[in-house]
């Protein structure tokens, strides 16, 4: 017994230590990858309905729920309920999921991958899949089960496109073998975060979707473990307002009325974190020794903070201004805005980039993240240091049938990189937030994969913002990639066709079809016209008369339900395939019935109204 829990205190340990040497997070891809698959049947699993192997119980506890989720896709694939056991007997094929000695002897050591890799190789009677796994922590790696689901979807043909039995493919066998396997894998991209904002909240309670609640990052998809890269406004982390609005005001923006914006008069949400005067050498150092603080592992109560959001921890800490920044005008700064665009970006990566450089100088390990976006997204005329990690606003997937967005876009990425001599992240908007067009779906993986192929050569990876008022709308949006930024090799369209002939079978035609009509409508239609706001370029979006009188119109909505029981009497005798047919029926087109309907109720109601008004 005591053996066992010293065991255990060392599992635990072993776990704990990776939280913090296993965190790190690079740009590039670096370790290798290896794909070796043997032409014949080398371990027989299941024959003839029987199950013909067992799960060892992993021996690191950060690995179980690698364990929960392989043991729940078996028992849909055999039928049978899957029990873990303590050790291997020997009389049948065994699987060992996680780091443990086994492991460790044939030389599969998670330490030597980057971030979120892991190994799938078979030995004699054993299969191993083992990845970095953390116990609950900032940046919790679960690389084992990455490569369970890799397992299951390469050799049980598992798919998961969205959450529940609808959009989740595992096919039931009777027999099953796979080969000899040895997969080393990796991503190709270490940072791929899904964000779902606006999301409706009748949507949220009827499906767990990624972007929502602790569903954010979907691990089915393999999303990145890696959460506090994400840029956005990290100074609001250091509660500034909170701390030197009473002594320290020219620490804060001051308006042209005389009033310094600290947090206590707000006109919108964000700007309680108040807006600072960044010619302000006090703010400055007091930013610098936040970050001294933070990244050398000191609590944040020894800075008067309540504590160090995921954004600041000890690999790296965010210093972008809040959103919406209001300008000082105090007579340092005030001259700097009549200069221009570009010297208010200068003079806000002036105040990131001495920070950045003291860092160094001092020898205080870690990165700044810094984004480029509203009055900071001017490229500097000075030299950033290569501890600042650079995250760039850009339209994406939607600008694309747009040559002046799209050709904006790419350069701007194209010259960041070489500004920096390294890879940038994106933040990008497709997001019903900025094209908001309700009941419509916003369904466009292949202008997804245009954008991101084209960047492949310029982004370490990046923010995805996905609202919708339904998140069906867009899951292939989402799905599409984080396919893509695991293995830019993916080939979209295979994929696509793929996911029509798993998920409908003889009705795949008329569903691609009706796939390929949403991307068009939405693409060309929808975000085809922009205008200049003070925030940048926005979309002119149609009136609700032109969506529901000439894009989805009346002619246009009865073909599309044509389409609909063409493809339902091509499944009749399918009853799976006839579900997931009458599941998108109803969750993605039946919106837009939904939308045609109440605009054509409330014309004939005003037509009505202005004749007996006559």
């Amino acid at each position: 017994m005591l053996q066992s829990f010293s065991a255990t205190v060392v599992c635990l340990l072993s776990a704990a230590a990776w939280c913090f040497a296993a965190s790190a997070f690079s740009p590039k891809a670096v370790s290798p990858r290896r794909l070796t698959i043997g032409a014949q049947p080398a371990l027989v699993l299941m024959q003839q309905g029987e199950v013909n192997f067992e799960v060892i119980e992993p021996v690191n506890p950060a690995a179980r729920q690698a364990a929960a989720e392989l043991l729940a896709g078996l028992a849909r694939i055999t039928g049978k309920k899957i029990t873990m056991v303590a050790e291997a007997s020997g009389k049948v094929p065994a699987i060992y999921l996680g780091a443990s000695p086994e492991a460790a002897k044939l030389g599969l050591l998670p330490e030597k991958l980057d971030r979120d890799g892991y190994y799938i190789k078979t030995d004699g009677d054993r299969l191993f899949i083992v990845g970095v796994d953390e116990l609950p922590c900032l940046n919790q790696q679960t690389a084992t089960l990455f490569g369970v689901y890799d397992f299951l979807e390469r050799f049980a043909g598992a798919r998961y496109y969205f959450p529940g039995d609808i959009g989740t493919i595992m096919p039931k066998k009777e027999d099953w073998s796979i080969p000899e396997i040895d997969i080393v894998e990796r991503p190709d991209t270490q940072y791929r975060w899904i964000y779902c904002y606006p999301c409706s909240f009748a949507d949220k309670e009827r499906y767990d979707y990624p972007g929502q609640g602790n569903a954010r990052n979907l691990k089915t998809w393999r999303n990145s473990s890696l959460n506090s890269i994400r840029s956005c406004h990290g100074l609001n982390d250091l509660q500034l307002a909170t701390r030197f609005a009473k002594t320290n005001p020219e620490y804060f923006a001051l308006g042209n009325d005389g009033i310094r914006h600290d947090g206590t008069n707000n006109k919108r949400s964000y700007h309680i974190h108040g807006h600072l005067c960044y010619s302000s050498p006090g703010l400055k150092e007091v930013v610098y020794q936040d970050a001294v603080a933070c990244l050398t592992g000191k609590p944040a109560s020894s800075r008067g903070i309540s504590r160090w959001t995921p954004r600041w921890n000890t690999t790296h800490v965010n210093i972008t201004p809040n959103d919406g920044v209001l300008w000082c005008q105090c007579p340092q700064c005030k001259p700097i805005q009549e200069q221009g665009k570009q010297a208010m970006s200068n003079h806000i990566w002036g105040f990131v980039i001495d920070i950045a450089k003291k860092l160094k100088q001092n020898g205080i390990p870690g990165m700044i993240v810094m984004d480029s976006y509203g009055v900071y997204s001017d490229m500097p005329t000075l030299e950033i240091p290569e501890n600042i990690i650079v995250s760039l606003a850009v339209t994406g997937p939607w600008g694309e049938e747009h040559a002046k967005i799209r050709e904006q876009g790419d350069r701007k990425l194209r010259d960041w990189s070489s500004l920096l001599k390294a890879k940038v992240g994106t933040w990008t908007y497709p997001t019903k937030a900025c094209a908001e067009v309700p009941f419509v779906p916003n369904f466009t993986p292949r202008a997804v994969a245009s954008f991101y192929k084209r960047q492949q050569p310029y982004i370490y990876g990046g923010f995805f913002e996905a609202g919708s008022d339904r998140w069906i709308f867009g899951f292939m949006n989402a799905y599409v990639y984080s396919k893509l930024l695991w293995d830019w090799n993916t080939d979209v369209e295979e994929l696509l066709e793929e996911h029509c002939t798993l998920m409908f079978a003889a009705a795949a035609p008329y569903l691609a079809s009706f796939y390929r009509e949403l991307e068009e409508l939405w693409m060309k239609n929808i975000v085809k016209e922009t205008i200049a706001t003070s925030w940048g370029e926005s979309w002119q979006l149609p009136t609700r008369r032109e969506v529901w009188t000439k894009i989805y119109s009346p002619e246009k909505i009865a073909a599309i339900c044509r389409l609909f029981e063409t493809a339902e009497k091509a499944v009749a005798d399918d009853a799976q395939a006839l579900k997931r047919v009458q599941f998108m029926r109803e969750e993605m087109w039946g919106p837009v019935l939904q939308g045609a309907e109440e605009y054509n109720r409330e014309a004939t109601d005003r037509t009505l109204w202005t004749l007996q008004g006559g």
